[in-house]
């Protein structure tokens, strides 16, 4: 079944409401630190790589991601378990005026990364009439086994 997409829909499954697995090779030419992002998986979602856990989701159009240092050269098989099973005990709940679809709706990026990489970067700003105040946050994250550092420039306009 082709990524991004419903179950429901591509299958002729239209009510099923429950357990899917999907499964796919990931080759890598050179062992590379890799991150894996999921942009939304309706229901729980359990992502395997090569037999392991290696983690678990709930949410329908929420991103989640796993970073895997240094993968090995070679092909990798990846194995996500969805289920879109709802009770009194999720959100939505089992009676809503809906049909909860089932599926990696939305895409999967496989990203490689570098040593030293910016993990999360988060720009706000207050207004004052014509003029701004703009906070910048970088969180920058280190795979490598020794210390490193880095330069970070900021440019503003076309300069």
């Amino acid at each position: 079944m082709y990524v991004p997409a419903c179950w429901n829909n591509e299958l002729n499954l239209f009510d099923y409401e429950g357990v899917a697995w999907y499964r796919t090779t990931i080759r890598l030419e050179d062992t590379q630190h890799v991150r894996l992002v999921f942009h939304a998986v309706l229901g729980h979602s359990d992502v395997y790589l090569d037999g392991q856990h290696l983690g678990y989701h709930f949410g329908g159009y929420t991103p989640f991601e796993f970073v895997i240092p240094s993968l090995a050269a070679g092909v990798h098989e990846l194995v996500v378990r969805t289920d879109s099973t709802l009770d009194r005990l999720t959100i939505p709940t089992e009676h809503v005026d809906w049909f909860h679809y089932g599926g990696i709706i939305r895409p999967v990026e496989l990203q490689r990364l570098p040593d030293l990489y910016i993990e999360q970067l988060k720009i706000d700003y207050e207004l004052h009439d014509a003029d701004a105040d703009v906070f910048i946050q970088v969180r920058i994250r280190s795979l490598s086994q020794t210390k490193l550092s880095t330069a970070l420039t900021l440019i503003e306009g076309d300069r």
